[in-house]
């Protein structure tokens, strides 16, 4: 009730108010005070004398909770647990600091700084799994058409292990577990894009192998006029943007395969009379080239011919680009001309003896005629 300092130190000096007059600390709890303590820095536990000397010094040199005075065992490996006499009851150590405690060590000795397993032992070469370059296959499907999502990833492998397999990209990162070479892997419904699949091996910590793959979306089927041989009764059209094409004519079908989607030239045989054409791809979305030709017997007389050359059976043709070259393939005329019921007549006359092919054209209708100018 009469104390204006309620919280004073224990042994300070205080006034009629209760209020500090003079401080008494002991620095070093060893029960002396500053003041008479002859031995200020006295290691805690210590035993004193009247100065604040060291009479009995109570250490643990093992830091493993008994005093030396009491520990039989005072060198304890850090870790252990021990009794009340100081001595080991479990050792828990890791003498090469690998991770791996000595209990369950089977390479206590490994040297500093190498990865190990769960028994401690080196993961080196000798133990990654035994599998060819071309042990592991991931192949790709593209999707069958733009804006559709049926592109497909398989994996394949020709050694038998529990694998591991992630696929990610294009927003996708799945993980398969416990994939075997028997059954494999496929990943369906893929959008076009880049691909990265990973392979390891829990095993076997270190291994893996990646590969990057690509989902194609098809391009576009491009094809050119049909252009056709009148002698040889033959079509060939250039075509681009698929490996696989299918040629209908009339009612025959002509398949065809080529190594890429660039430019290819498709050749195939027609009928006398009318043909009626269609290409297209294995992918129904690229869709279908239309086209239809008419096959007339064009017949050039006579042959040998010295002054007057005569075509007749020009019956799909009214007027013409007609060009004569020699064997060089050096033009040597070259004019338009009307074709009359199917006929047509020119003078040749100034030509050198020799042989030369006519050319006759019309959009893209083109026959083609050798002949023997005497």
């Amino acid at each position: 009730a009469d104390d204006d300092c309620p919280n004073t130190p224990t042994g300070d000096t205080v006034d009629e108010n209760g209020c500090t007059v003079t401080t008494v600390t002991d620095s070093d709890n060893d029960g002396v005070t500053d003041a008479d303590d002859d031995c200020p820095n006295t290691p805690t536990g210590d035993t004193v004398d009247e100065n604040g000397c060291t009479v009995t010094t109570i250490t643990d040199s093992d830091n493993d909770g008994v005093t030396d005075a009491d520990d039989d065992c005072p060198n304890t490996p850090t870790g252990d647990t021990v009794d009340e006499n100081g001595c080991t009851v479990t050792t828990i150590t890791d003498s090469d600091n690998d991770g791996v405690t000595d209990a369950d060590d089977d390479c206590p000795n490994t040297p500093a700084g190498e990865t190990v397993d769960s028994s401690g032992c080196t993961i080196s070469e000798n133990t990654l799994p035994d599998i060819p370059n071309d042990g592991i296959q991931v192949k790709v499907t593209s999707t069958s058409c733009p804006n559709t999502a049926n592109g497909e990833i398989s994996v394949s492998f020709t050694e038998d292990y529990n694998y591991t397999v992630q696929i990610t990209g294009m927003l996708l990162d799945n993980t398969f577990d416990n994939i075997n070479a028997s059954n494999g892997l496929v990943r369906s419904d893929l959008s076009s894009g880049s691909y990265t699949v990973c392979v390891t091996i829990p095993e076997y910590p270190i291994y893996e192998q990646c590969y990057t793959v690509t989902i194609e979306t098809p391009e576009e089927f491009i094809s050119g006029k049909t252009v056709i041989d009148y002698i040889s009764q033959k079509a060939s059209v250039v075509v681009s943007g698929s490996k696989n094409y299918q040629v209908a004519v009339n009612d025959k079908v002509y398949s065809f395969e080529v190594d890429n989607i660039a430019n290819q030239q498709l050749s195939f045989p027609l009928d006398k009379g009318a043909n009626v054409i269609s290409i297209e791809t294995d992918k129904i979305c690229q869709g279908v080239f239309n086209d239809s030709v008419v096959i007339n017997n064009a017949i050039l007389s006579p042959n040998p011919v010295a002054d007057l050359l005569r075509v007749e059976g020009l019956n799909i043709m009214t007027e013409a680009q007609i060009i004569v070259s020699n064997v060089s393939g050096v033009t040597t005329l070259q004019e338009s001309r009307q074709i009359n019921n199917g006929t047509l007549e020119m003078n040749i006359s100034n030509l050198s003896p020799g042989m030369y092919m006519l050319t006759i054209v019309e959009g893209d209708k083109e026959i083609n005629l050798k002949f023997v100018k005497k």
